[in-house]
């Protein structure tokens, strides 16, 4: 006689961010400054031109520092503390 006990699982959530750890600032900032910038400026609507500046700056970024996904639990199990996170 075999015995089952379910396993309370919690639940996951996937996170995203850049990692700036590696990035060769000298050459993100040269690449800022040689984008096109000045093309937003045709936009009548204040929208559009948000939604081009920042596509530009995002398409930069996605070059040097690109996104990265990480699983993580939604909530901490009970016995977690900010002292254990930190050592983490």
């Amino acid at each position: 006689m075999e015995i089952t006990i379910a396993i309370y699982q919690h639940r996951r959530k996937t996170v995203s961010f850049r990692s700036l750890k590696n990035v060769d600032k000298d050459l993100l900032h040269n690449d800022l400054l040689i984008a096109p910038w000045c093309v937003g400026e045709i936009f009548d609507s204040p929208d559009d031109q948000y939604d081009y500046l920042s596509a530009l700056l995002n398409s930069v970024l996605d070059e040097h520092a690109p996104r990265k996904k990480i699983r993580v639990r939604e909530k901490d199990v009970p016995y977690m503390t900010n002292q254990w996170k930190n050592a983490i």
